[in-house]
């Protein structure tokens, strides 16, 4: 068993939400970079800012231009209403660009067992039938994952080998 330097341990520990969906997005085969920005002069101590007030990461894809927010598990639903309170919402998705939200969990990897692994929740925005935007829950994001890196998600083929 080798032991990972304690300086790695931090970087693997403390990771961000956004700089774990970066990776997780680039895995998959998107083109990402994050929009929001650091404003150290708004506030007694700094400000955050989101791309319209909404996305913290932008990303291309065969499927057109996704806005992300990222977020954790337990911050989900609030960050969910503060999406579709936004009124830029409506307009971005009205222009044909996707929206996700992505919240992070730790989650068992064995019932009853101790080791547990970071998780994803994804939801997606749509326009819905009266015409507000509405979120719907991305249920087998590997089949969608499927659409933009199709060689990664296929099953393995058997080769045969004569000798």
């Amino acid at each position: 068993h080798r032991l990972i330097p304690r300086q790695r341990q931090m970087c693997i520990r403390d990771r961000s939400y956004t700089q774990r969906t970066l990776r997780f997005l680039r895995e998959q085969g998107l083109l990402v970079d994050k929009v929001e920005l650091w404003n150290p002069y708004a506030g007694k101590f700094g400000r955050r800012k989101d791309l319209f007030g909404l996305f913290d990461l932008l990303c291309v894809g065969p499927e057109g231009i996704i806005g992300v927010q990222s977020t954790s598990g337990s911050q989900h639903s609030q960050h969910r209403r503060a999406m579709l309170e936004n009124e830029n919402l409506f307009e971005w998705l009205k222009a044909g660009g996707k929206a996700w939200l992505i919240s992070w969990r730790k989650k068992l990897l064995k019932r009853g067992g101790k080791a547990r692994r970071w998780v994803p929740r994804i939801e997606t925005f749509r326009i819905g039938g009266d015409g507000s935007p509405e979120a719907v829950k991305m249920e087998h994001f590997a089949r969608s994952c499927a659409r933009f890196a199709p060689e990664r998600y296929q099953k393995p083929q058997k080769v045969k080998t004569s000798t």
